[in-house]
């Protein structure tokens, strides 16, 4: 893929990028899965799981903010890495219409992504209130 700057591989368990670090570069999935999730409440939220030809980290690269989830290899894993320079050179000669819009749309995934999370939460504790009434 164009924009690849070079590959990096990560083992089963290992961390690719922590929720709260600086955004400096976005990962496609060239081999292996990742675990995509958030802290909530001290609880770790799982998001989502990403294979061959996803793409993770782009939200922080284009809202320039800092991570928003962790990113865990669950395989052996081969990224290749997309770093800030390069993107930031290609996103910037899109017109300005483009830029607007994808980045209106980063925030409203952002948005929604911690909302779900919460709602993800709440009902993981209203199971277990249903659970413990049933033993009642």
């Amino acid at each position: 893929m164009e924009g690849i700057h070079h590959e990096e591989k990560f083992k089963k368990g290992d961390v690719i990028l922590r929720e709260g670090s600086v955004s400096d570069a976005a990962y496609m999935v060239l081999s292996g899965k990742v675990e995509v999730s958030r802290q909530l409440d001290g609880k770790r939220v799982i998001i989502e799981q990403l294979s061959e030809g996803e793409i993770f980290g782009e939200m922080g690269l284009i809202s320039k903010g800092l991570r928003s989830a962790t990113v865990t290899a669950i395989d052996d894993l081969v990224v290749g890495v997309i770093d800030y320079t390069t993107f930031d050179e290609k996103f910037a000669n899109l017109p300005r219409g483009v830029r607007l819009l994808i980045e209106s749309l980063v925030k409203r995934v952002e948005r929604t992504s911690k909302h779900l999370s919460t709602v993800a939460v709440h009902l993981d504790k209203a199971k277990k209130m249903i659970d413990a009434l049933k033993k009642v």
